[in-house]
């Protein structure tokens, strides 16, 4: 996967899942040292975000029309995959299991909302929307 290459995984969703956390972990030994400026570092943890990024997207899965993720005990995905990529999407195709893993979880909070307290109500973000989860944030904007 560092020279480019994709994998794309044909065996177990619960396995693929583990792979994926593994490499994390792998790549989370590489992180950047607390050393130098603010500026440096925060350059160096950017590189380490964008390389993290770069390499854990190249872990495809298979996605069957319906839509339906062809991996064993995989989760039934239909509505998230719908929901994201829109009814019309050309399958059968391939997503990062990352990316899938992201649709998933938006879809259960746009599902069930997402408390705000400094809002008094719960949002239900889409997928690729950015979630106001950080109270900080919220408090700035309610304020």
């Amino acid at each position: 996967m560092r020279r480019g290459e994709a994998l794309l995984y044909h065996g177990d969703y619960r396995n693929a899942r583990q792979l994926l956390a593994a490499m994390g972990r792998r790549l989370g030994r590489d992180a950047p040292g607390r050393g130098g400026d603010l500026a440096t570092r925060h350059r160096a943890e950017r590189r380490q975000r964008r390389l993290e990024h770069e390499l854990l997207t190249r872990l495809l899965v298979p996605i069957d029309p319906g839509p339906r993720v062809a991996l064993a005990h995989a989760p039934d995905a239909a509505a998230a995959l719908v929901e994201a990529l829109g009814a019309a999407a050309a399958l059968p195709g391939v997503l990062p299991l990352r990316d899938l893993l992201g649709m998933i979880g938006a879809h259960e909070w746009r599902r069930k909302g997402v408390d705000v307290p400094a809002l008094g109500a719960r949002v239900h973000p889409r997928y690729g929307v950015f979630a106001p989860v950080r109270g900080e944030h919220v408090d700035l904007v309610a304020e």
